[in-house]
């Protein structure tokens, strides 16, 4: 018996990972468009592009209960294969074709 309060307290002790709980750092992310590209309209100095806020944007990009009907996100039909636009269609249908 003795013995396995000391196996339990030892995957406790193991499992509590400080690290964890640490703060994510909000790294800035370089933009970098090609020659053929052109200009940019949005102002990048004005909200500079991090990883957070990348990962966030994903995150609502991809989230269902955000649409109008909680379960359709944006990438159901803005697919990255298809460089996020709704392939096949000349304007996006929306939610119940509106």
């Amino acid at each position: 018996m003795n013995y396995l309060f000391w196996v339990l307290l030892l995957v406790c002790l193991v499992s509590c990972n400080n690290e964890e709980y640490l703060p994510l750092e909000n790294t800035l992310l370089t933009v970098e468009v090609p020659e053929n590209f052109p200009d940019l309209v949005y102002d990048i100095e004005a909200n500079p592009p991090t990883q957070l806020g990348f990962e966030l944007g994903k995150k609502l990009f991809y989230d269902g209960k955000l649409s109008s009907n909680g379960f359709i996100s944006c990438g159901f039909c803005h697919e990255q294969n298809f460089a996020f636009t709704h392939h096949g269609h000349q304007f996006s249908h929306g939610v119940d074709d509106l």
